[in-house]
């Protein structure tokens, strides 16, 4: 039973991990995005 508990904990924080890292991904193009406009209209 310990097994598939640590197994379950593993799979819950690679997908924590992952969605965190496509949230960042997400913020981080939006903030580029505009960054740029800014500079744009400088």
């Amino acid at each position: 039973m310990c097994n598939l508990s640590q197994g379950i904990k593993e799979q819950a924080y690679a997908e924590g991990t992952e969605n965190g890292i496509v949230k960042g991904v997400a913020i981080g193009k939006q903030e580029g995005i505009a960054e740029t406009i800014v500079k744009r209209y400088r």
